[in-house]
């Protein structure tokens, strides 16, 4: 039997090669990030040129332009200013221009509109209302100078400001900062009882009296009749008079708390709707006080025109009784004193007064009646 001839094994220089390669290069690539070299291999065969980042084209480049004849450069804001907030030199630099951000307008327009020029009546000062990119500014887009920047800033002088949820308020939605407004809270009075009695209760006189309270005669009680029937009306009141806009309405997220059984604690948050409002200093107990009751309070918009007085007021409405007619007897008696009706019939009585081992005592005895023919005058020698 032929035996075939052994072959020696094939060794797999091929792949150990490639694999050599490949770790060796990215070694290289490595340590050209590690060292913060551009990327080029190691024979020179490949160098990239850099990258600049300058724009290819002029178009790109907002150059300044030299100013002509008879105009000047007015600052305007580079981004949204909001209301209430204080002006820096952010607020002003155009970062793609490199430069102020600046319009050129006319010399006699700007003197004649009273727009602002330079850096020193604009920087540090408080906004007024919201400025948008591209306006000129003036002394009406500001507060006066000293003003402290933020909410304090939107209150006006002598004023106090409450931030009040809109869903307790009817019809404030929709205001702007500076609108003027009244606040009214409408209640209920609660009806008085249907009976009262028309005239207090006298004291009982049978101890005063003793033996002899028989002969005192007994006035006829009225107390089973009402003395009024009022009739419940809403009391409309107007508890806030003039009141301003400080903040629109914003919507605020407040942190909420809940236990569970299963789950245990757990927190989250709940939207807010709410406003911030200016009024008068006696106006903040009120308001409180209605909010605290649950009273209906309505907003009341005031004109916008500049012509509306400021001093006008809203008046309320009280409720007025309603009292029956026939009721009305009985009430007056109610009022009077009730020293007659409690003497009544003890005009035929003389209470004597006596002290017997200290202790005082009243009784009363008959008052001897004189007859008219016994009666005798001074000049007959009467007693």
């Amino acid at each position: 039997m032929a035996v075939a001839p052994r072959r020696s094994p094939r060794r797999p220089w091929p792949a150990l090669l490639a694999l050599a390669l490949l770790i060796a290069g990215l070694g290289w690539v490595l340590y050209l990030r590690f060292t913060d070299q551009p990327l080029r291999d190691p024979f020179g065969l490949y160098n990239p040129s850099p990258v600049s980042n300058q724009p290819d084209t002029e178009d790109d480049i907002q150059r300044i332009s030299p100013l002509e004849d008879g105009m000047v450069r007015a600052l305007v804001p580079a981004r949204v200013i909001p209301a209430y907030q204080k002006i820096s030199r952010d607020d002003l630099f155009d970062i793609r221009r490199g430069a102020f951000a600046f319009v050129d307008v006319d010399e006699d327009f700007a003197e004649e509109n009273g727009i602002l020029l330079g850096t020193g009546p604009i920087i540090g000062r408080v906004m007024k209302r919201n400025k948008r990119p591209g306006f000129v500014f003036t002394e009406a887009d500001f507060l006066p100078k000293g003003t402290r920047p933020g909410l304090v800033a939107g209150i006006p002088p002598g004023k106090r400001a409450m931030r009040i949820e809109v869903d307790l308020v009817k019809g404030i939605i929709g205001l702007n900062p500076g609108d003027r407004f009244d606040l009214i809270a409408a209640t209920t009075v609660e009806p008085l009882p249907k009976t009262i009695r028309a005239e207090a209760k006298a004291p009982d006189s049978s101890a005063l009296l003793g033996a002899y309270k028989d002969l005192v005669k007994k006035p006829t009680s009225n107390s089973d009749k009402p003395a009024s029937s009022v009739v419940a009306e809403p009391r409309v009141e107007t508890i806030v008079q003039g009141g301003s806009v400080v903040y629109p309405l914003e919507t605020r997220l407040i942190p909420t708390s809940s236990t569970t059984l299963t789950a245990g604690q757990i927190t989250g948050t709940r939207p807010v709707q709410e406003m911030v409002i200016a009024l008068a200093p006696e106006e903040v107990a009120p308001l409180m006080a209605a909010l605290r009751m649950k009273a209906d309070l309505s907003c009341v918009a005031r004109s916008g025109h500049p012509d509306d007085p400021m001093d006008s007021l809203t008046p309320g409405m009280n409720p007025k009784p309603v009292k029956d007619p026939s009721m009305e007897a009985s009430a007056s008696q109610a009022k009077e004193p009730k020293l007659s009706g409690m003497m009544h019939g003890l005009d035929e009585v003389t209470v004597i007064e006596s002290l017997v081992g200290g202790k005082r005592s009243l009784t009363a005895v008959p008052r001897a009646v004189r007859s008219s023919t016994q009666d005798t005058s001074p000049s007959d020698g009467g007693e």
